[in-house]
C-alpha cells in the first residue's frame, strides 16, 4: 500500500481530517487505525459504543469528519451509535463495517442515515473511497448548515431593521412582510432628507439567498450615501444599473463566495416634499406606487414595469412629479404581491387591503402562503394621512377603447377583487356593482373616448368599512355630454338607447354625474 500522506488532507483549508474507528475486535481496530494513519488521516479509536459516545462528546462531534464503526458489537450496536450521532450532529458521516451480509441489516443502516456499508474483511481501495466520500459529505453538510445559520442571522437582522421605527419627520410607515425564506432581496428604507422632505425606497433583488440580501443591502447603502450628497434619485438608479452591468457581473471582488450568479434589482422610489405638496416617483422593473388622497381617492404615481436595474446599459430611467395635496397615504409593494394578485385574477389593491385588515385583526392571511416569492408592502402615512373613515381602494384600472371586447373579463376581475377584499359580501351586491360598472365603463369607452381615443378610461373601486359602503368611480377623458344627465325621460326606461343608463340609475344606492357626465360615482351597500 503506497504511503499517501496527503490522503486525509482537506484541500480547501489544508487541515487533516479526523476519523473515529469503533470496533470491539482489538486486531481489527489496530489494523484500521494503522492503515488510516498511513493514509494521512488523524485517527482515534474506541472499543465500544459507550466509549465512542464519551470520546465524541468530550472532543466535540464537530471536530470529527467521519466515524467508521463495526455493526455487531456487545451491548450496543452500530445502529445505536448511528442513532446517537444523528441526534447530536446529523452532519457527521458514518460508515458501517460488518461480517454479516443480511439485507435487513443493510436496509436498516441506510434508513438510519449511514453513508456507506462495507463487508469484512474490508478491501482497502473501497474503504479509502468510502472515507473520502464520507468526509466530503460531512464538510458539505456542515458548510450548508453554516450558510443556513448565516441566512437565519441575516434574516433576523433584516426583520429587525424592517420592523424598527421608520417614522420620523411628518411621515409614518407601516410595513407588511412575508419572506419566502429566512433572508431575501426585498427591502424597504426611509430616509428623512429634511423636516418636510422624505425619501422612501422599496427594492426587490432577483433570488432568495445570501447574494440577493447582499445586493439589496449594498444598494440601500449606496442610495443613502448618495442622497446625503444631494444626488438625484434617477442618477443613483443609473449609477447602480452601470455598477451591476460593468462591475458586479464582471468582477468577482464584489461577489461573495464561489457560487455566484448574475442579478437584477427592481426598485420603486418616492420622494415626498410636504411643503411643496409634491411626490416624485421613480420605478425600474417594479410596480408603481399608489397615492391615496385624504378622502380615499386613488392615483397611480408613474407606470409599472420597465426594465430592472442590471438588464440593459441604456435603460430609460426618469422621475415623474405629482401634486399630492395636504397629506394622504402612499402604498408601495414588491412583485410578490403583484404575482399573487395575477394568480387570483384580482387587483393588487384588493390583496393589499385584505392583508392590512388581517394584520390589524391579528389574523393570518393564508393567501400569502401561495406565493413563490418574497412579498413586501409599505403603507406610508403622510402628515395627517387619510381619514380612518375614508375609502380604501380595492381596484385601480385603466381601459382603452381598443380593448372594449374584454369587458366581461374586467367584470370578472372586479367581482373577484371585491370578494377577496370583503369576505362574506352579498352576491347580489357583487352582481349589481359589476353590472352597473360595466355599463358605466362601456358608456365611457364608446362615448367619452370617441373624441380622445389616445387617453384611457379610469376605473376604481373603494370600500368604507365604517358603514360598509362600496363606491366605484368611472372617469372618461372626454368633455362629457348632456345625454348622461337625462335619465328621467318618459317612455320605456329599460329599453332603447338608455338601457345602460337606466341600469346605472337603478342598481346603485346612489349615483352622481359630474363634468357633464364624464365622471360617474356609484355607491352600493356591501351587505
Amino acid at each position: 500500500m503506497p504511503n499517501d500522506t496527503n490522503g486525509g488532507a482537506d484541500t480547501a483549508n489544508n487541515s487533516v481530517s479526523r476519523l473515529l474507528v469503533v470496533d470491539d475486535d482489538v486486531v481489527s481496530r489496530e489494523f484500521l487505525t494503522t492503515l488510516l494513519t498511513r493514509w494521512g488521516f488523524e485517527v482515534m479509536d474506541a472499543e465500544s459504543v459507550r466509549s465512542a459516545q464519551r470520546l465524541l462528546a468530550a472532543r466535540d462531534l464537530g471536530t470529527f469528519d467521519c466515524v467508521i464503526t463495526d455493526y455487531r458489537m456487545p451491548d450496543l450496536s452500530g445502529l445505536d451509535l448511528l442513532s446517537w450521532i444523528r441526534e447530536w450532529d446529523p452532519s457527521l458521516a458514518t460508515i458501517f463495517l460488518t461480517g454479516e451480509g443480511r439485507n435487513s441489516i443493510v436496509l436498516d443502516s441506510f434508513r438510519g442515515g449511514v453513508v456507506d456499508f462495507l463487508p469484512k474483511p474490508v478491501e482497502p481501495k473501497l474503504l479509502r473511497e468510502a472515507i473520502q466520500n464520507a468526509v466530503a459529505r460531512t464538510k458539505k453538510e456542515r458548510q450548508m448548515a453554516r450558510m443556513a445559520s448565516a441566512v437565519q442571522d441575516l434574516g433576523r437582522a433584516q426583520r429587525w431593521m424592517l420592523n424598527s421605527n421608520h417614522g420620523g419627520g411628518q411621515s409614518d410607515v407601516a410595513l407588511f412582510c412575508h419572506p419566502k425564506l429566512d433572508a431575501g432581496g426585498d427591502f424597504f428604507s426611509h430616509v428623512q432628507l429634511s423636516p418636510s422632505r422624505d425619501f422612501f425606497l422599496l427594492t426587490d433583488v432577483s433570488g432568495h439567498d445570501l447574494q440577493a440580501a447582499y445586493v439589496s443591502a449594498y444598494f440601500q447603502g449606496i442610495v443613502r450615501g448618495m442622497l446625503e450628497r444631494d444626488t438625484p434619485p434617477w442618477k443613483i438608479f443609473r449609477y447602480f444599473n452601470h455598477f451591476l452591468l460593468e462591475e458586479w457581473q464582471k468582477n468577482d471582488t464584489f461577489r461573495p463566495g464561489a457560487q455566484t450568479r448574475e442579478v437584477s434589482l427592481s426598485a420603486t422610489a418616492v420622494s415626498v416634499d410636504l411643503q411643496e405638496q409634491t411626490a416624485t416617483a421613480l420605478t425600474s422593473g417594479a410596480p408603481a406606487p399608489v397615492y391615496l388622497t385624504p378622502g380615499g381617492y386613488a392615483q397611480r404615481l408613474g407606470q409599472s414595469g420597465g426594465s430592472p436595474l442590471g438588464w440593459f446599459p441604456d435603460a430609460s430611467i426618469s422621475a415623474l412629479t405629482y401634486g399630492i395635496g395636504d397629506g394622504g397615504d402612499i402604498l408601495m409593494w414588491s412583485d410578490g404581491l403583484e404575482d399573487l394578485a395575477h394568480a387570483r385574477n384580482v387587483d393588487p389593491l384588493a390583496v393589499a387591503y385584505r392583508w392590512q385588515r388581517a394584520k390589524a385583526a391579528g389574523s393570518p392571511f393564508p393567501l400569502l402562503n401561495e406565493s413563490d416569492d418574497d412579498v413586501l408592502m409599505a403603507r406610508i402615512r403622510l402628515s395627517g394621512g387619510c381619514d380612518p373613515t375614508s375609502f380604501h381602494p380595492l381596484a385601480l384600472e385603466e381601459y382603452d377603447a381598443a380593448d372594449i371586447g374584454k369587458i366581461d373579463e374586467w367584470m370578472d376581475r372586479w367581482r373577484r377583487s371585491v370578494r377577496l377584499a370583503i369576505p362574506g359580501i352579498s352576491e347580489s351586491v357583487e352582481h349589481d356593482l359589476a353590472l352597473a360598472s360595466r355599463e358605466a365603463v362601456l358608456n365611457a369607452l364608446q362615448h367619452g373616448c370617441r373624441d380622445c381615443p389616445q387617453y384611457p378610461v379610469s376605473f376604481q373601486i373603494g370600500y368604507r368599512s365604517s358603514d360598509n359602503l362600496l363606491r366605484t368611480w368611472v372617469q372618461d377623458p372626454g368633455p362629457g355630454h348632456e345625454e348622461h344627465l337625462r335619465l328621467d325621460e318618459p317612455g320605456d326606461e329599460l329599453g332603447g338607447a338608455h338601457f345602460g343608463l337606466q341600469l346605472i340609475k337603478r342598481l346603485p344606492r346612489a349615483v352622481k354625474f359630474e363634468q357633464q357626465g364624464a365622471s360617474v360615482t356609484m355607491d352600493f351597500n356591501s351587505f
